[in-house]
């Protein structure tokens, strides 16, 4: 009878083998990573849709956009200054993180998202804050939130302003953390643009 000689692996073959499952499972992770990231970039992108829907109901029954700069509650035709860190919600920038945090809770921010008829059902990443003005206001431009907070405006800084505001404006934005770094990622629309622009989308 005929002896049959059974050979294995050798060890060059197998770390061939490991080699090859190795690239596959970083170019999986990098694919995965990039479909979190896309992910989390469309709450905001969905957020700015529907305070743009708010701004415009509200424009249609006051004859002007609404800010939310927290002093009170109220919703303002025009709010002065850049926007402060103060302003957004429902976290502040030093406090925005790659977790969820649910929306509500005691805010004069929040109170004046609702007045207007913007919020989420749900948890959310990102921050997000409104600014306001009348025709031929000061707009605030550069993708400053204020001028001390340099963090966020070596990181994100974008062109956010209104041009040659001859009507009612506003500009919103949404601010994220996604990779919990010193880095954030920017997203904005105003009252003259259908898009969002976003800055730094990945971080």
């Amino acid at each position: 009878m005929k002896r049959f000689r059974v050979r294995g692996f050798t060890l060059v073959e197998l770390m061939i083998v490991v080699a090859i499952i190795g690239v596959l499972a970083a170019l999986g992770l990098y694919g995965f990573r990039k479909y979190l990231s896309s992910a989390n970039s469309g709450e905001a992108k969905s957020m700015l849709a529907s305070m743009k829907i708010a701004q415009e109901s509200y424009r249609s029954e006051n004859l002007t956009y609404a800010g939310c700069d927290g002093a009170d509650g109220l919703p303002k035709a025009s709010t002065t200054g850049d926007l402060a860190t103060g302003w957004l919600y429902p976290r502040a920038l030093t406090a925005i993180n790659d977790r969820k945090i649910q929306w509500g809770g005691a805010s004069n921010v929040g109170a004046c998202f609702n007045a207007i008829g913007f919020r989420s059902t749900g948890a959310v990443r990102f921050s997000y804050g409104v600014r306001s003005g009348l025709p031929g206001a000061t707009v605030m431009h550069g993708g400053t939130l204020s001028p001390s907070d340099a963090a966020f405006n070596t990181n994100a800084g974008m062109n956010i302003g209104v041009l040659t505001p001859r009507e009612p404006w506003y500009i919103a934005i949404a601010v994220g953390n996604l990779d919990n770094d010193n880095s954030y990622s920017l997203m904005t629309t105003t009252s003259q643009a259908n898009e969002v622009q976003v800055g730094d989308e990945g971080e």
